[in-house]
């Protein structure tokens, strides 16, 4: 996850932060977006509204301008799965790509090394969204 701040209002989406324009530019550095080119969003928690199970949490927002998003989970990670398919739901409502993979077993910090589950297999899942939404080189 990733998140930053130059001390002006920060939009939120799944753990990640990245800075509005809402203080006065001092360089050319200034003028740079700091809004992320995608999400990558793998086993993410905190994305729950606590005990209400209706809605995501506050602090997710997600809006037309929310960059595009693979996220991965695991069916038996906790509620991380329910609160996915909600974030993928938002993803959708407002037209933002989204891709969502929910192994079905795995837990929690899979990260990246090889396992028993198909759930190791979300790398190679991800490098194949990244290749067809034209952010890594198709020519692999």
């Amino acid at each position: 996850m990733l998140g930053f701040s130059a001390g002006g209002h920060l939009t939120v989406m799944a753990g990640t932060c990245y800075h509005e324009e809402t203080y006065d530019k001092v360089d050319g550095a200034d003028e740079l977006s700091a809004r992320p080119d995608f999400l990558i969003p793998v086993y993410p928690a905190y994305l729950g509204a606590g005990k209400n199970k209706e809605g995501l949490s506050p602090l997710i927002k997600v809006t037309s301008k929310t960059p595009p998003v693979f996220l991965a989970i695991t069916h038996d990670d906790g509620d991380r799965a329910y609160y996915a398919a909600l974030l993928y739901a938002a993803l959708q409502k407002n037209n933002v790509v989204g891709e969502l993979h929910i192994y079905a077993k795995g837990g929690h910090g899979y990260g990246m090394r090889q396992s028993g589950n198909p759930v190791h297999t979300w790398p190679q899942r991800c490098a194949e969204w990244m290749r067809a939404m034209g952010f890594l080189d198709t020519a692999r």
